[in-house]
């Protein structure tokens, strides 16, 4: 009988308290907590989270690594790397919120081969209606064409115009390629005049799977992906839904619309949100899970990213960015 595992949570804002809460459900008992040095936050969150251990400076917690199992790095991304740095040497598993570093060039040390007791919190991996598209997508006898769309709010006047592209878009680019596999760009165009317009791309999978990617930014838009096969389609908009279309159903003319309609044929449709009987954000039941596995020894992570996958998806949002004619 294994004795509960004791798990650190370094955060306190509301990406750790769906940590904590999720944590609570599969069994993980999280007991010690901290954030920023000397936080005047952390003291009301682990009396809220019950949590009985505060520590007034992250880094004395995760050199204390005789005290917990596994450790939660849900703090701000400028404090990520050194935190994850110093968390890697107690070799102990480690759940790190995404994107994990400011830049790719911060996780390049990882792009061959990452630490294989830390996952990167990509927990829309876990959605069901995101692991439904990767069973279309391997039940496919052929390539398909895939394309999504990240309409990100970007505007001039910010200090980081990029940033929720860097920090954010990343979310649907790590989909593509935990769908498709790897992911090249073949050719990234941006609007002549206002670079800040978006970007549209063209991909290919290292399965032969094509892809566009459109940053439509500051649209009136869904985060979207579609799938297609020769007469299927699967439709994720936004991607907590799914729809999954097959054939044409025809409309004859009537009065009010005195043309031929053609609809496509919904089959099979549902989102993250059926049949859901708890308050856990979406994707974190199973990303606990996998990270409780790994906690107790039993199983490596099949699902979720590791800090190969997030430095991938880093470098492609850097490269959509820059725009222009992929080399």
């Amino acid at each position: 009988m294994i004795g509960q595992k004791r798990i650190a949570l370094i955060g306190s804002g509301a990406i750790a308290e769906a940590h904590k809460t999720a944590m609570d459900t599969v069994g993980l008992s999280v007991v010690h907590c901290a954030s920023s040095p000397r936080s005047k936050t952390i003291g009301h969150f682990a009396d809220r989270m019950r949590i009985p251990n505060i520590w007034e400076d992250p880094l004395k917690l995760l050199h204390a690594s005789d005290q917990w199992d596994g450790v939660i790095i849900a703090s701000s991304i400028n404090s990520t790397q050194k935190l994850l740095d110093i968390a890697i040497l107690q070799n102990k598993p480690i759940l790190v919120e995404k994107p994990v570093g400011n830049s790719s060039l911060q996780l390049s040390k990882y792009k061959i081969f990452p630490p294989p007791s830390v996952m990167v919190g990509f927990n829309r991996r876990h959605y069901s209606t995101v692991l439904k598209a990767k069973e279309f997508v391997k039940d496919q006898s052929s390539c398909i064409r895939a394309s999504i769309n990240l309409p990100e709010q970007v505007f001039s006047d910010n200090e980081e115009p990029y940033a929720p592209v860097l920090y954010n878009s990343i979310h649907g680019l790590d989909i593509l390629r935990f769908l498709l596999g790897d992911i090249e760009l073949l050719h990234v165009e941006q609007h002549p005049v206002d670079p800040l317009f978006g970007r549209v791309a063209i991909a290919k999978s290292s399965q032969g799977h094509i892809c566009s990617i459109n940053l439509n930014w500051n649209s009136p838009a869904k985060f979207s992906l579609t799938l297609e096969s020769a007469d299927s389609r699967i439709l994720l908009e936004p991607f907590e839904t799914y729809q999954h279309y097959h054939g044409m159903t025809i409309s004859e003319p009537t009065k009010s619309y005195p043309v031929r309609k053609y609809s496509p044929t919904e089959i099979h449709a549902f989102n993250v949100f059926d049949n859901q009987k708890n308050d856990i954000k979406p994707g974190f039941l199973g990303q606990s899970l996998e990270y409780k596995r790994l906690v107790e020894g039993f199983q490596t992570p099949s699902i979720s990213a590791n800090l190969k996958d997030a430095y991938n998806a880093l470098n492609m949002a850097e490269e959509l960015i820059e725009g222009g004619t992929v080399k």
